[in-house]
């Protein structure tokens, strides 16, 4: 497995804040079907070749969550988070295009030389306390 590690804009997330994440609790933890499609096309505009994997979603949301980044050991993970004005607090899935759309035109070059077969996750969570919104997507390159 290839052992580099990018790690790229790493923030903190408040613990005390109220937090939407973008998986249906109904669905075992699955991301719902309009945010996965939102991530899913964001990373075939930059590297069609890769399969998308639910578990990577869930260590994505983990990493997401967390207070402080834990270091998940892949060859790729981008991470970011925006700050959002309080009138699109309830217009998430209008911005969740926007927000996969800027993340990957800012990491996608990295996305972009991934080999064929990387298996990935994204996943995020937003807090309305902040309001703002964390994205997090881990490669898992064999």
């Amino acid at each position: 497995m290839l052992l580099i590690v990018a790690v790229l804009g790493v923030f903190l997330v408040n613990s005390n804040a109220f937090r939407l994440v973008l998986e249906d609790t109904h669905y075992g933890g699955i991301l719902t079907s309009d945010f996965k499609k939102a991530f899913i096309d964001g990373n075939n505009a930059f590297n069609g070749k890769m399969e998308w994997d639910d578990h990577w979603a869930k260590i994505a949301l983990r990493e997401a969550s967390l207070d402080k980044y834990e270091g998940v050991e892949q060859p790729l993970i981008i991470y970011h988070k925006w700050n959002f004005p309080e009138s699109h607090k309830n217009n998430q899935s209008v911005m969740l295009p926007y927000w996969v759309s800027e993340l990957l035109r800012k990491y996608g070059k990295w996305v972009e030389f991934l080999p064929a077969k990387t298996r990935y996750g994204c996943n995020g969570v937003f807090d309305l306390n902040g309001p703002e919104f964390t994205a997090v997507c881990v490669y898992n390159v064999k």
